[in-house]
Formats: C-alpha cells, sequence, structure tokens
C-alpha cells in the first residue's frame, strides 16, 4: 500500500529550503553548498569560534538529514529523509537537539538571547539578503519583546521542519522561495 504523499506547506518550506543552498541552481545540492559556503562566509560575518560551531552544526546536519556519506543531494532524497518527521518518534527530539547547536552558533554574544543584528549576521552566511531577515525575525520573536530566546528559536525550528501548516517558524530559513 503506497504511502500519502507529504503535505504541501511542509513541501514547499523544504523545497524553499533546498533552493536557499542550491548555489548554482543545477536541482542538486553538495556539502560544499550546505556546509562549506556558509562556514566560509561566517569567518567574515561571525568570527572564527561561531564559524566552528557553525562547521559543527552544518557537518552534522549534512550526514544526518541532507546527504548522509553521499557529497551530493537532490530534492527527493532531502524529502525522503525528512519524511521521518511523520515515522520516527524520536525525530522531534534529533531535530530539537540540532535546533539547539544552530542556536548556540547564532548567539554571537552569548547572552541566551538573539537580536535582529545576530539574526542578520547568520542568514547572511547563507546568501539571505538582510532586508529579507526582518520579517522572519519578527514571526519567531513570539512574545514580541525584540529578542528571540532559545526556546522561541527552537520552537521555530522545529515547526520549519516538522509542522505541515503555516506557523510562523516557516519563516525560520527567511521569506519562503518556492
Amino acid at each position: 500500500m503506497a504511502s500519502a504523499p507529504p503535505p504541501y506547506y511542509w513541501l514547499r518550506k523544504l523545497r524553499s529550503f533546498f533552493v536557499l543552498h542550491d548555489r548554482d541552481l543545477d536541482g542538486v545540492i553538495s556539502r560544499e553548498d550546505v556546509v562549506d559556503y556558509p562556514v566560509n562566509r561566517a569567518k567574515t560575518f561571525l568570527g572564527e569560534t561561531k564559524a566552528k560551531d557553525l562547521e559543527i552544526l552544518l557537518s552534522r546536519a549534512w550526514a544526518d538529514f541532507l546527504g548522509g556519506d553521499n557529497q551530493t543531494a537532490t530534492f527527493d532524497a532531502i524529502i525522503g529523509n525528512f519524511a521521518r518527521t511523520f515515522t520516527d518518534p524520536n525525530f522531534s527530539d534529533v531535530n530539537s537537539k540540532m535546533a539547539e547547536l544552530m542556536f548556540t552558533a547564532v548567539d554571537i554574544n552569548n547572552d541566551n538571547m538573539v537580536t535582529l543584528e545576530e539574526y542578520i549576521r547568520v542568514l547572511e552566511c547563507f546568501g539571505v539578503h538582510p532586508l529579507s531577515v526582518k520579517p522572519s525575525f519578527e514571526a519567531l520573536d513570539a512574545n514580541k519583546d525584540g529578542l528571540i530566546s532559545k526556546e522561541e528559536f527552537i520552537e521555530a525550528a522545529v515547526q520549519y521542519f516538522q509542522c505541515t501548516c503555516e506557523s510562523p517558524g516557516a519563516l525560520f530559513w527567511g521569506p519562503l522561495r518556492a
């Protein structure tokens, strides 16, 4: 018996995530696109220490969710990997732990809060235009205090990869692109 197709909105978010990382628009993402490109930019935008934190996170994300042992991945392969959202009872915990690692990289001054400036600098590492970041930041700032707490950040990341309907977390990686 065939399984139901993944929900449209969830696919749209993952398509946007894929497009964000497909630097040469060839329909394939590589470890270089997902890990090396943002880490090299992070050295400029975030400094060496935070770039190293980001490299650890992105290398783990590539191995666990995106390409595994392969050097490249297609959109269909990534959908298959992330479809664990609907079948693996531990996926939410794994996703939350990955988001916590990302928060460590994003929190540039280590005060357990993310400012708009910090969020801009981090998303710039991935090629998101700075003017696109403010609406995303505002959506993630659930209590509207002008900061993103660790809890807000993790909740938004989990929403991005697991929620099948519209939610503030849909803007986690900037505006939807596809």
